[in-house]
């Protein structure tokens, strides 16, 4: 008996997945010079991405590793305030950090922080889908209904991308447009704080606001998107069916 079985038709399309956070981790800080370091335990399982968020007081030319391997450095800005835990900021990236725990390390001359993240269903690149920056020394942080408030400009291009910012002070809450964010983490002095979307946006045109409902903060105001992991899928187009043969002739 003979069997036709129907070729499959496969045109090329993007196969995608969904961003989700393993963890924050809160990290050191150098006390005013020299090495800082700190531990964090990877948990992502497939298509993982490490981001490590840093604020210092200088503008260090160093070298930050995870595990030993150098980072890739993401987005940065210097500030026109460098006081109070604002300066320079930096985003690291680390595509497929090991799993399990590692070290991360950096060094500069002055006084330095840091935390770290890690994602998966991350697209496999330290290219951002998109950055922005603000500062209140520029005098564009007014008093807004949540208080003091340095609005970014930020243009997301791909669907599904997740937003995180760095702060080098300690706002209390960062929007998104007007929806709220997620706090991940804040670390040493009250003077730095890690938030993300906590959860994906669509594309197209942003405003972050970190808000701050008491003083006008010293704002050094970072913030990228990371976009999903995408493959296209491989095209096989097959024109006649397979014959196979089962049994007697």
């Amino acid at each position: 008996m003979r069997r036709l079985i129907p070729a499959i038709l496969c045109f090329a399309s993007l196969c995608s997945g969904a961003i989700s956070l393993d963890k924050w981790t809160r990290g050191g800080d150098n006390s005013g010079g020299g090495t800082v370091s700190w531990s964090h335990n990877n948990g992502c399982v497939s298509h993982c991405i490490g981001i490590v968020t840093i604020s210092s007081l200088t503008n260090p030319a160093m070298t930050l590793t995870w595990g030993g391997t150098a980072m890739t450095l993401m987005s940065s800005h210097a500030t026109a305030y460098t006081g109070n835990g604002a300066g320079y900021s930096y985003i690291y990236c680390l595509v497929a950090p090991p799993s399990g725990t590692a070290t991360i390390s950096g060094s500069a001359s002055g006084w330095m922080i840091g935390a770290s993240g890690t994602y998966s269903g991350a697209q496999q690149s330290c290219t951002p889908d998109a950055t922005g920056f603000e500062e209140q020394a520029t005098g564009n942080c007014p008093v807004g209904s949540a208080g003091y408030q340095c609005p970014v400009a930020l243009t997301v291009g791909s669907a599904g991308s997740w937003v995180i910012g760095m702060f080098g002070a300690a706002p209390s809450q960062l929007y998104i447009t007007t929806a709220a964010g997620t706090q991940r983490t804040g670390t040493n002095y009250g003077q730095y704080n890690v938030f993300d979307s906590a959860g994906p946006v669509s594309s197209g045109s942003y405003t972050m606001l970190a808000a701050d409902g008491t003083v006008a903060p010293n704002y050094s105001e970072l913030v990228v998107s990371i976009t999903p992991y995408t493959t296209a899928a491989p095209t096989a187009v097959t024109a006649n069916p397979t014959v196979i043969t089962v049994g007697p002739q």
